[in-house]
């Protein structure tokens, strides 16, 4: 049995369904995007007992890291500078209801009636810090109730009952969505353990998705929010060494009507036969997390592949001296060191925290190595298109957020939505686009360019601005939505 054998339909779909949405690709197959992964990942997979996720219960003593997450997954604090910021409040599904309903609240009934300093005061009291310390912490005065008396509010006072205050003396209508902000808030606030499922994972939905969840917080590997180093999800997802721990957020995380695993918490660890080793913790830092996913990694490798580590549980020094990424492929400036027995690590295209990061500390369980060891963490990355390897001059010049190779992008890029697509293709035009005097070929589907150049002008005649011309053998003709309709642009395949 190999790793993609143990992989759903279900599974496949969220991979497909995931590339063409946020990776501007669509596979050819599933099969050939995952080539790589299937090869590289097969000690681990053996490591893993032929299985592609480890869970476990772990209980652990809450902290103030903790704390802030889950506050930050429950609601954000809504901040205005002036009246506009109110003005210009939209919904939000994802916020706290009570956030929503007194946003929404004071934009209707009392953006006219407040000064600007009496409005940002009421939403100040939302803020993280003051359900942290749990009071005020200066004096506050509102006028304008409906009584007609000046409310005021005295340093120390608890946060809640201070809100309350205010909530009541300008009869805030939806008292029992700030009951249950309230208590929601208390539940998180008493908490004195963890209680949770911890994963261990080397499945590709758990490698593409790694920074993107509904927990409120993200990362530069994020493909939702296109992150600037989020091609190095994919070299993770083809690492030999990579793997994913994250904490299970019991809230659905859903796509199309697909769960994807929600996580509030994350972690990479790197696994090696002489060492283990936790990366940057997202979106909070615990050592106390860390120990435990090097405690149950090393169990399991032991019980499986026979891997010891003669010290467990250390800080990572390493690379306390290095910079640059690119000073750790330099071997010989290494070994100059005389330091003949580290294990330095490295990436090609994946951001570097070991050594971007050095106020993070790194825990690992290794052992001692007769000579310097240099470690790629990276595997290759791969295109999510044909399954090739992406070239890093590709990735240099353009992008390190790509998700498609050169050869896809020269042969399948549609210039009207963006999608790198074998079957959107088929279906594609030749166009020209004019600007300043240069003329530009490109390639598209018609409705793409429908969507995004053309427009309907009085006489009902589309143009786009003026710039956009079919092939014609000797002339440019404007090119028209109904011509497009038809598939009368000479040029179309």
């Amino acid at each position: 049995m190999q790793p993609f054998d143990c992989l759903t339909e279900n599974d496949k779909e969220i991979v497909r369904q995931w590339c063409i949405n946020y990776g501007n690709a669509e596979p050819q197959s599933i099969e050939k995007i995952l080539a790589t992964w299937n090869k590289n990942k097969r000690t681990l997979f053996r490591a893993f007992g032929r299985k592609l996720q480890i869970s476990f219960p772990i209980h652990q003593k809450v902290n103030s890291s903790y704390r802030h997450s889950k506050w930050r997954n429950l609601y954000s604090p809504f901040i205005i500078y002036d009246k506009n910021d109110l003005q210009n409040f939209k919904y939000d599904p994802r916020n706290h209801i009570f956030i929503n309903d007194l946003v929404e609240w004071m934009r209707d009934d009392l953006i006219n009636i407040l000064p600007v300093s009496m409005l940002k005061g009421i939403l100040e009291y939302t803020k993280y810090c003051y359900v942290e310390t749990g009071k005020t912490n200066d004096d506050k005065c509102f006028a304008g109730g409906a009584k007609g008396k000046v409310l005021k509010i005295p340093k120390g006072t608890k946060i809640m009952r201070a809100i309350r205050k205010v909530l009541e003396y300008y009869s805030f209508p939806h008292m029992d969505s700030f009951n249950k902000w309230r208590d929601d808030i208390s539940v998180i606030n008493t908490d004195k353990e963890i209680n949770a499922e911890l994963v261990l994972s080397i499945n590709p939905i758990d490698f593409i998705t790694m920074s993107d969840n509904r927990s409120g917080w993200t990362s530069c590997m994020s493909w939702i929010d296109n992150g600037a180093y989020s091609t190095g999800t994919i070299e993770m997802l083809n690492s030999n060494v990579a793997v994913v721990a994250y904490l299970r957020n019991p809230q659905s995380f859903t796509y199309n009507d697909l769960d994807i695993p929600n996580k509030s918490w994350r972690t990479l660890v790197f696994v090696h036969k002489d060492i283990l080793l936790v990366g940057k913790h997202y979106p909070y830092q615990s050592e106390a997390l860390a120990k435990i996913v090097l405690d149950k990694v090393r169990e399991i490798v032991k019980n499986t592949v026979g891997w010891k580590y003669h010290y467990h549980n250390q800080l990572y020094r390493d690379m306390i001296r290095s910079y640059d990424n690119n000073y750790v492929r330099d071997k010989d400036y290494f070994q100059r060191l005389n330091d003949g027995h580290k294990i330095y690590v490295y990436t090609n295209i994946m951001y570097h925290d070991i050594i971007e990061d050095h106020s993070t500390d790194y825990w690992c369980c290794r052992n001692k190595v007769k000579k310097n060891l240099y470690l790629n963490l990276s595997g290759p990355a791969t295109c999510m298109c044909c399954g090739e390897p992406i070239d890093k001059d590709f990735t240099n010049n353009f992008s390190t957020s790509i998700k498609y190779c050169k050869d896809c992008c020269d042969k399948y890029y549609c210039r009207g939505c963006g999608l790198v697509s074998v079957e959107h293709f088929k279906h594609k035009i030749i166009f020209k686009e004019k600007v300043y005097g240069e003329v530009y070929t490109h390639y598209g589907h018609p409705d793409c360019i429908i969507d995004n150049f053309l427009w309907d002008s009085k006489d009902g005649y589309c143009v786009a601005k003026n710039r956009l011309y079919d092939i014609d053998k000797t002339r440019y003709k404007p090119l028209t939505r109904e011509r497009l309709l038809f598939n009368e642009v000479c040029g179309s395949v």
